[in-house]
């Protein structure tokens, strides 16, 4: 499928650079990018469900701090702007992937078989997902479009050094999560009072610990950006503790996902991914025209705030859960 899509990409580029408006040579970059991704995830979902939190972790967040260390190098120290950020994601992706790929190999975990039934089980999960993508799109990335609009580039510029902060929150959140999951899934199969009472302690225990880091970043959030980033870069640290609070409720968000997936009623998950997604294109384009910087924080916020919520809800309704007491 990559080299397919490698090819598409070298006889169609000059089309789709035109259609879209992104540069041939990123269409490109993009096929190595998401063939190393899907490596890295299948690598990272083995160790998931064999409950190996150690060397999913390990692996997880050297391709994190790789990707971070390196875009802030080649974005605030270089200059090299977009493709400095572009670079650092990919070369961080391609390595891991390939690490990835090598201990698959090494632990004889691919292997060609043909098995329709397991295909089909796999399209019936994954399709309603589908949308889950275009309203992650709507929440994650469309808000740097509406700046750049809205804002002019200098602002998207101080805004994506603030995200790129606040994203390592994020990173570990989800990491935490999938490394989280099977551990959870095992306790709700066996469908015991008790464990479903700890493990509604252990997630407001969690949630705490967010908050608290929420908190920590209102008060040191901006020096440490100006210390890493630099004088020029200050305006950002008045977005950065409401991207981190946005993250932060995201990785809240992540625990309550769990339980739609383990009923598997993933259309369910999609269809308040694109409600949220939408939500936050309103939010973004009101607040930001009212508050600049701070209201496309402040819109990440409530976006986030209203998709943990209403998967909290629904998650509720399809696995019930003792979250306010014995049921």
């Amino acid at each position: 499928m990559a080299t397919l899509l490698l090819i598409v990409s070298l006889v169609l580029g000059s089309w789709l650079e035109r259609l879209i408006g992104l540069p041939r040579v990123w269409l490109m970059v993009g096929v190595p990018y998401a063939f190393s991704q899907f490596a890295l995830q299948l690598r990272l979902g083995q160790w998931q469900v064999r409950s190996q939190p150690l060397r999913y972790g390990s692996l997880q967040i050297t391709r994190s701090s790789i990707d971070v260390v390196l875009s802030i190098i080649l974005v605030v120290v270089l200059g090299f702007g977009v493709a400095g950020r572009i670079g650092g994601a990919t070369f961080a992706v391609a390595l891991c992937g390939l690490i990835g790929l090598a201990w698959l190999y090494r632990d004889g975990l691919i292997k060609w078989a043909w098995r329709p039934d397991l295909i089909k089980e796999a399209l019936d999960f994954g399709v309603p997902l589908t949308p889950h993508l275009l309203g992650a799109f709507l929440l994650l990335m469309v808000d740097r479009a509406i700046i750049s609009s809205r804002l002019g580039l200098d602002a998207a510029g101080y805004y994506l050094v603030a995200a790129q902060f606040a994203l390592v929150v994020g990173i570990i959140a989800e990491s935490i999560n999938k490394a989280y999951v099977p551990w959870l899934f095992a306790r709700l199969k066996r469908n015991l009072a008790a464990e479903k009472e700890a493990i509604v302690r252990i997630t407001y225990g969690y949630y705490c610990l967010l908050v608290f880091g929420v908190v920590c970043t209102f008060f040191f959030g901006g020096p440490i950006l100006k210390f890493i980033a630099g004088e020029q870069y200050a305006q950002a640290s008045v977005v950065l503790p409401w991207l981190v609070m946005a993250q932060a409720i995201r990785g809240m968000y992540f625990m309550q996902t769990s339980y739609i997936t383990y009923s598997k009623q993933t259309g369910a998950l999609a269809r308040i991914t694109i409600l949220c997604g939408g939500i936050n294109v309103l939010l973004m384009f009101s607040l930001i025209d009212l508050y600049g910087l701070r209201g496309a924080g402040w819109a990440a916020c409530l976006s986030m705030l209203i998709q943990w919520l209403v998967t909290w809800r629904v998650g509720h309704r399809l696995t019930p859960m003792p979250w306010f007491g014995k049921e």
